[in-house]
């Protein structure tokens, strides 16, 4: 049996993210998740700064990337589809519309 492959949620990760944390903008998370390759470390370290109480802004990407040359480079195209995914998921969640 194949191994299942792991796809990038980076809509749906920056959606939980600022449902956690109201108070932080939603371009600012998708541009810091962007930034960073896709993995559970992400979703992990994401979570964790999210709980932070001090933080105003997601910061992750010092975590994540230790090497410029992992950094995560997408179109404006990748991140407009992700920030429409999040904002539909967002919308869901605040209509109650969950079909």
């Amino acid at each position: 049996m194949a191994q299942p492959t792991i796809q990038p949620a980076y809509g749906a990760l920056a959606a939980l993210l600022v449902e956690m944390r109201e108070d932080w903008n939603l371009g600012q998370v998708l541009t810091e998740l962007a930034g960073c390759p896709w993995s559970p470390r992400l979703v992990i370290e994401s979570v964790l700064a999210a709980r932070d109480e001090e933080g105003t802004r997601l910061h992750v990407r010092n975590a994540i990337v230790k090497v410029p040359s992992q950094a995560q480079r997408m179109t404006p195209e990748q991140i407009a589809a992700y920030r429409a995914h999040a904002k539909r998921i967002l919308n869901r969640h605040h209509t109650g519309d969950d079909t």
